[in-house]
C-alpha cells in the first residue's frame, strides 16, 4: 500500500475525513455539555453543515481522482467504499447535532452525554488508525486504534441496551419522551457502529493486500 509521489494521496484524504469527523463529534459534545434549550442550537446548526460540506469535499475529491488514475495504491472498490463509509460518518453526526433542535427536546439525557462521550473516543481512536492505514502492516498505533474502536462499539452497546430498557420502564407514560430519545440512541448507535465498519473495513483491506 505504498504512496505514489506526485499523485492525489488517497490516504491523506482518508485521514482528512476521519480528522472532519473528530471535528464534528467535538461540536456534537459541546452542544450536549452546553446545552440549554433546543432554540439556542440554531446557533451552531451552520458550523455543523459547514464540517459536513468539508467532508462531502474531501469525498468528492477522492472520487475525481480515481476517474482518470490508471494504477491506484488499493482497488478501485476498496478506496470508493472506505470514502464513502468516512462520509458517512460525518453525515450521521450532524443528523445527531440536527435532531437535538429538530426533535425540540427539553433536556439533555444522561444516556446522551455519555453516548456523545464513546462517539467522540471512538473517532478519535478511528482517526488515529486512519493516520496510520499507510503502514498499517507495521503499525502497532494502527492496531491499537483498531482495537479500541471494538471496545468503544461493545461500550455503546452495552449502554445501548440500559439505556432503551430505562426508557421504557421509567418514561414509559410518557409516549413522546420515549419516541424522541430512542430515535436519538438509534442514531448514536448506528453512528458508532458505522466507526467499527470501518475499522473492520481498513483491516480487510490490510489482510488483502498483505
Amino acid at each position: 500500500m505504498a504512496r505514489k509521489s506526485g499523485k492525489f494521496n488517497y490516504f491523506d484524504a482518508f485521514a482528512e475525513q476521519a480528522e472532519l469527523a473528530v471535528k464534528e463529534s467535538q461540536l456534537l459534545m459541546s452542544v450536549i455539555e452546553s446545552f440549554k434549550c433546543a432554540e439556542d442550537l440554531q446557533e451552531c446548526l451552520p458550523e455543523a453543515h459547514q464540517i459536513e460540506n468539508d467532508a462531502d469535499e474531501v469525498h468528492h475529491r477522492i472520487h475525481d481522482a480515481l476517474l482518470p488514475d490508471f494504477v491506484p495504491p488499493l482497488d478501485r472498490e476498496d478506496i470508493t467504499a472506505l470514502a464513502s463509509a468516512l462520509d458517512e460518518v460525518v453525515d450521521q453526526i450532524e443528523e445527531l447535532i440536527r435532531s437535538f433542535y429538530m426533535y425540540d427536546v427539553r433536556f439533555m439525557h444522561s444516556d446522551a452525554i455519555e453516548f456523545a462521550r464513546i462517539l467522540h473516543n471512538c473517532c478519535v481512536a478511528l482517526a488515529g488508525a486512519v493516520k496510520e492505514f499507510p503502514r498499517a502492516r507495521k503499525s502497532e498505533t494502527f492496531r491499537a486504534g483498531v482495537l479500541e474502536v471494538n471496545d468503544r462499539e461493545e461500550e455503546a452497546d452495552r449502554l445501548y441496551l440500559e439505556a432503551m430498557r430505562r426508557l421504557f420502564t421509567e418514561d414509559s407514560e410518557h409516549f413522546m419522551r420515549v419516541m424522541v430519545w430512542s430515535s436519538i440512541f438509534d442514531l448514536f448507535e448506528d453512528c458508532i457502529d458505522q466507526c467499527e465498519t470501518i475499522a473492520d473495513q481498513m483491516t480487510a483491506i490490510v489482510l488483502k493486500n498483505g
